[in-house]
């Protein structure tokens, strides 16, 4: 037990890390947009092209969410929650 909550945190760690640096580089093309970079572009679309920004309706899907109903997805919830909750 303790070590797939270890594997849950180094999973989280690495997309927080992940999502911070993808932000890094979002606030950096937007400064680049405002002088000009993607002139006859909208912020979105040079996100997009520069791959910085998924096209709308394209998330990410793991095979484990693919098959998942609805119930399942909110039951795995509660139980992330309980778990944090007790950790807490």
């Amino acid at each position: 037990m303790l070590f797939s909550r270890f594997l849950q945190l180094r999973d989280l760690l690495i997309e927080a890390r992940q999502d911070e640096a993808k932000e890094k580089f979002i606030l950096s093309a937007f400064a680049g947009w405002q002088m000009g970079a993607g002139a006859p572009k909208k912020l979105g679309e040079y996100l997009e092209e520069l791959g910085l920004l998924e096209k709308r309706g394209a998330g990410k899907v793991t095979p484990e969410v693919k098959g998942m109903t609805a119930k399942e997805a909110v039951a795995k919830a509660e139980e992330i929650l309980a778990m944090a909750r007790k950790k807490g």
